[in-house]
């Protein structure tokens, strides 16, 4: 009876772990958050979003994310240190990472005809 009961309690750790690495859910030992604010932390680094983590097995987790930048040319060194950062601090050796320059002024377009149009 013991090592029924034993055998048991493996069965269903063992289908918790399966259900939420087949679900796509954030790896438990990874705090968003956390991921976040270490990233925007980075220098030229201005905000993240699109932050995504899940585990592909029982070890090895991947994240996908959004970094928005002061200037695109720093990029190539960004991605390096983001990558090592996230590696050596939480354990994600699986990343990918889409970088976006947001410009101090939005162009923004309005209805023809409108007030906000210039004059031509």
């Amino acid at each position: 009876m013991l090592i029924c009961g034993l055998i048991l309690v493996a069965a269903l750790r063992l289908q918790r772990a399966a259900t939420h690495t087949l679900l796509d859910a954030v790896p438990e030992r990874i705090s968003l958050p956390l991921v976040g604010h270490a990233i925007t932390r980075t220098e030229e680094v201005t905000s993240v979003h699109d932050l995504h983590s899940w585990s592909l097995d029982s070890r090895e987790t991947a994240l996908s994310a959004r970094v928005a930048l002061t200037r695109a040319e720093a990029w190539p060194e960004i991605l390096v240190r983001l990558q090592s950062l996230l590696r050596e601090h939480f354990g994600i050796a699986h990343v990918t990472l889409q970088s976006e320059v947001i410009p101090e002024q939005v162009m923004t377009f309005h209805r023809a005809g409108s007030p906000a149009e210039p004059n031509r």
